[in-house]
């Protein structure tokens, strides 16, 4: 039978390409030692990510392709813990592998430009910065606290005046409140 009309479920299979699962960009801050920026992408029951360069537009020609299970390492609790049968240890791929060619080749298209890379950089930096803007305000939150508590026993030892103008140091905007308390902590450990 000519391979032309081979119309068997192998070559079927051959003939018609898998399609690309949808591929990542992700920034995971300045700490990483390979770059801060990487590409992943799942298939079935593992994860996949390959570490660009620090601008984000290549993939380093010696750059492994990482492979994780999506299943968990462990299940269960207490004295039930065990490993989990469906997970396989992490691995390290090429990404000159004829079965990896097309995804890295699609990979390598999406990231040519940088504007993927820029919109990780710059969700990644905005996420960072809410999550800054949320510690603090629940530090300057527990700094208050520890005044309102202090002025209470000032108050409760019959020394009003000095729990009302310490009452007052709570009113004050917050980087001053932080300020404060970095000075306040400084003399503690003098």
């Amino acid at each position: 039978m000519s391979p032309l009309n081979d119309y068997s479920p192998a070559a079927l299979r051959r003939a018609t390409p898998r399609p690309l699962p949808a591929i990542e960009i992700v920034a995971l801050g300045e700490f990483v030692e390979h770059s801060r920026i990487l590409a992943r992408w799942t298939v079935g029951d593992a994860r996949f990510f390959v570490w660009l360069d620090k601008s984000g537009t290549e993939i380093a020609p010696n750059a492994f392709i990482h492979k994780n299970s999506v299943a968990p390492e462990w299940i269960g609790e207490g004295s039930t813990r065990r490993k989990n049968p469906d997970a396989f240890p992490h691995r390290a791929v090429s990404q000159t592998a004829a079965a990896h060619a097309p995804i890295v080749a699609a990979i390598r298209a999406a990231i040519a430009d940088g504007s993927l890379a820029r919109a990780a950089c710059e969700k990644y930096k905005a996420e960072y910065d809410a999550a800054e803007v949320t510690r603090l305000a629940a530090y300057v939150a527990r700094i208050r606290l520890a005044i309102e508590h202090a002025a209470d026993r000032m108050q409760l030892e019959g020394k009003g005046q000095d729990a009302h103008d310490i009452r007052f140091v709570a009113l004050l905007n917050p980087d001053l409140l932080i300020n404060l308390a970095g000075i306040l902590q400084d003399a503690r450990n003098k």
